[in-house]
């Protein structure tokens, strides 16, 4: 099935392939990161929202069950690269739905080009130097992910928000390393000197949560913003690489999608972790563009539930 959800928001859902009504995710309506409000000043959540899997409605296009993601409703990653990575059906252990993305670091690249990547959107965003005409200053994304062990095995994986070439714009990555190491986590490097910021510690294993990223990028140096937030909770403001690009000299990047990049071992994370990683599973992913003078209007979406 081709990728009919790279639209723009006045055609709403109505253009999207399939509407899918499940039994097993829900998420609040003031979730950041929701295509229908991703704007980085969206009331954070009280202590006691909850962001679990329940009965909701999410749109998804449909894919081939024990195959990679490549090629598949706009996805790519590089065949070449054999990466552990494929759409899995597993059941009532999937968020919503059955249908999965399971993506693991059980095989690993220190390139770019060939690693999984989101449907790109057609119009780039980012300054106003960089972003193509119509485009916005600001990008998001969010999606639920849970370890599929539920013991320490070191699964890791770094997204950025990224440009049709490839490249990074940001820097979020997801560590299941030992208790005595904080367990379970997530953590970003930004700035010139690539800062190390804790996002979440000691997460619960084998349970899913929720993620989401907003980052708005306007005119001028050293003023990016990136917020995480985590089950619904704001836990990360950090910024991101233009500092570091700018000194190089560079310009700043424009982006286009989300990149998983698979390049760290699990014996990187900790040289006791000598068998495969188990890896992760995603559920219910969306990334949108907006401009940060308008966050309600976006110019252009994407969701997947991974469904077959």
């Amino acid at each position: 099935m081709k990728n009919k959800k790279l639209i723009k928001a006045s055609l709403g859902f109505l253009a999207l392939s399939l509407v899918l009504t499940y039994t097993n995710c829900s998420k609040q309506m003031d979730d950041p990161g929701q295509v229908s409000t991703p704007t980085d000043d969206t009331p954070t959540p009280p202590a006691s929202a909850s962001y679990t899997c329940g009965g909701a409605t999410f749109i998804s296009d449909t894919y081939t069950v024990n195959s990679s993601i490549n090629g598949q409703n706009g996805w790519f990653t590089d065949p070449a690269g054999n990466f552990s990575e494929a759409i899995l059906n597993v059941g009532t252990d999937a968020c919503r739905g059955h249908g999965v993305w399971k993506i693991s670091n059980a095989v690993v690249s220190g390139a770019f080009g060939n690693q999984p990547v989101s449907p790109a959107f057609t119009k780039a965003n980012g300054e106003s130097t960089v972003k193509s005409i119509g485009g916005g200053d600001s990008m998001s994304y969010s999606f639920f992910f849970r370890t599929k062990s539920t013991q320490a095995d070191g699964s890791a994986m770094t997204l950025s928000l990224s440009p049709t070439s490839t490249d990074r714009h940001d820097y979020l990555r997801f560590d299941n390393t030992l208790d005595a190491n904080n367990g379970f986590q997530i953590y970003a490097f930004d700035g010139a000197t690539f800062t190390q910021h804790n996002v979440a510690l000691n997460i619960t294993r084998g349970i899913w949560h929720r993620i989401a990223l907003v980052n708005t990028n306007p005119d001028g140096s050293s003023n990016d913003v990136v917020k995480v937030y985590l089950d619904g909770m704001l836990v990360s403001t950090h910024t991101t690489w233009e500092d570091w690009r700018t000194a190089l000299p560079a310009v700043t990047l424009a982006v286009t999608r989300v990149l998983f990049r698979l390049s760290v071992t699990a014996v990187s994370v900790d040289a006791s972790f000598t068998a495969p990683p188990e890896g992760f599973y995603i559920d219910d992913f969306i990334q949108s563009s907006f401009d940060s003078s308008q966050p309600n209007t976006i110019i252009e979406s994407y969701s997947t539930g991974f469904e077959n």
